[in-house]
């Protein structure tokens, strides 16, 4: 279970966070509009989980998107994902 939650943390966070944000902030020449656009590409990928989940992921994008621009470093990021991860898969088990 760390193993499958942390590489998916790992990759989600990469991509969503140390690559798009850095890259979007560049296109767009807003960080604040940089952090929305990935944080709906990241809540894209739970949309299975109904509008609800979408909603839920989405804001936890933006929170953690801002978290990012603040220590500009994504590996913490990483480890909490994975952790919120483990404990919402043991919570619904």
């Amino acid at each position: 279970m760390a193993l499958k939650y942390g590489f998916a943390a790992c990759a989600e966070e990469i991509v969503t966070r140390a690559y798009l944000i850095t890259r979007l902030t560049t296109l767009l020449r807003s960080r604040g509009e940089a952090v929305l656009v990935a944080a709906i590409l990241f809540a894209s990928y739970h949309v299975y989980q109904g509008l609800q989940g979408f909603i839920d992921v989405f804001v936890f994008g933006v929170m953690y998107g801002m978290i990012f621009l603040g220590i500009g470093r994504v590996w913490p990021l990483v480890l909490a994902h994975a952790l919120y991860n483990i404990r919402l898969e043991l919570m619904l088990s």
